[in-house]
Parts: structure tokens; sequence; C-alpha cells
């Protein structure tokens, strides 16, 4: 994964690769647990025992393989982040293959014109954190499904359309997703 044909049947490195430095991975994980402790006041070494027993990319490709993403890849983490925070919005299963697509071109645009992305350790430290986000969701959302937690599901809602619409200004509440991509309902 993170790779791309070159038209001559030769992988090339994918211009949005989000790289593997260990030290920044350790970065994004001390910060994904200092976010937790702040929010929640979730102990920091219980967060990072657990965190131990994820495999959080092998897992991204168990949530959102099918939907032909990469864990690899910024604009793949940033469909697979708002499809996930999406469906915890509007309480809905995962859309298919051609939507995501359809995210995926359509953050791909945008993602070229920022400076962010053109750095490879921010590159890096934006999509680890969109993957851990992105699964994490996932696997949230899914146990208060199962423990019939309806209050859990609404607090999950309310969290994710907030943050959305702080850190990117998109209503969640007010978007459909398409096979062009995201729009304002």
């Amino acid at each position: 994964m993170g790779t791309s044909s070159n038209g001559n049947g030769v992988s090339a490195p994918h211009p949005f690769a989000i790289g593997a430095d260990p030290a920044l991975s350790a970065r994004v994980r001390k910060e994904l647990i200092d976010t937790l402790y702040a929010r929640t006041n979730f102990d920091p070494a219980q967060a990072e025992r657990e965190l131990d027993q994820h495999d959080i990319p092998e897992e991204f490709a168990l949530e959102f393989g099918d939907l032909g993403l990469d864990p690899d890849n910024l604009p793949d983490l940033l469909a697979a982040h708002l499809i996930a925070m999406w469906c915890v919005v509007h309480d809905a299963p995962l859309p298919g293959r051609d939507v995501a697509t359809g995210l995926k071109r359509q953050f791909t645009g945008t993602i070229a014109m920022s400076p962010q992305a053109a750095d490879p350790a921010t590159r890096q430290m934006m999509g680890e954190a969109l993957r851990y986000e992105a699964v994490l969701t996932l696997q949230a959302r899914r146990a208060a499904r199962d423990a019939g937690d309806k209050a859990k599901l609404r607090e999950m809602a309310e969290s994710a359309q907030g943050n959305i619409l702080r850190q990117r200004g998109i209503n969640l509440r007010k978007t459909r997703l398409t096979a062009s991509g995201m729009f304002r309902a």
C-alpha cells in the first residue's frame, strides 16, 4: 500500500503516503492519550495498555478495506475519518466503495493544495491521527450499539458533529455522501 502505478506498470511511492517514522508515531500516540485524558480523564496508563492491544493499520484494513481505502495514504485516511464521523452522526452504515472513491478523489484535490500535506512529518502525523480516530470511533460505536447504549451513541454523534464543525467547518448533519464526494444536503 502507499504506492501507485506510474503508467509504465512500475509502482512509485504515492505522493500522499504517510510514512512510518517511529518517533512521529510515538508523538501521535502520546497526543492521542493526552487528548483522551483531557476530554474524559481516562487513565493514561490504561490507555497505553489498551492501545498496545491494537494493530491500528490492520484494524483500519478490516474496517475500511472493502471500501478500497489505503491505511497509508492521506486522502484515503481523510475519507475514512469523515465517513466514520458521518456514520456516527447519521447513525448509518458505512457507504459503498463508490462513495469512498468519490470522497478520496474530492480530498486528493483539496490536499494537493495543502502545505501541511507536502511536509512528510506533518503528513505522517495527520494521517496517523486520522487513522486512530476513524478506527477507534467505529469500534466505540459498535461497542455502544452492542450494549444498547443509546445515550453513548447520542453523545458520540454530538461529539463528532461538534469536532468536525470546529476543525473543518463541515456540518455533518447537513451533508450527504455520494459517488461524487461530500455535498451539502
